[in-house]
């Protein structure tokens, strides 16, 4: 996703199509730069594989989205 994108932009983002976020995490380097990357956590298993279906390879400012389950590392 977009370097500029807000957690509360993430989660707007997923509200705006009909998901329900609980919260929203972005993920920064060591100079406290984005990495164009987070996780949203949704409010139920099925919100997540409907999610990950609508949004995964669209495209949301510019940038195309990954939208998938995250792995347990």
């Amino acid at each position: 996703m977009s370097y500029e994108v807000k957690e509360q932009q993430l989660m707007d983002y997923f509200k705006e199509q009909n998901f329900e976020p609980v919260r929203a995490r972005l993920l920064y380097d060591n100079e406290g730069n984005s990495k164009g990357t987070g996780f949203v956590e949704l409010s139920n298993p099925d919100a997540a594989e409907s999610a990950c279906k609508k949004l995964n390879e669209s495209f949301w400012q510019g940038r195309k989205l990954s939208v998938n389950f995250a792995n347990n590392k």
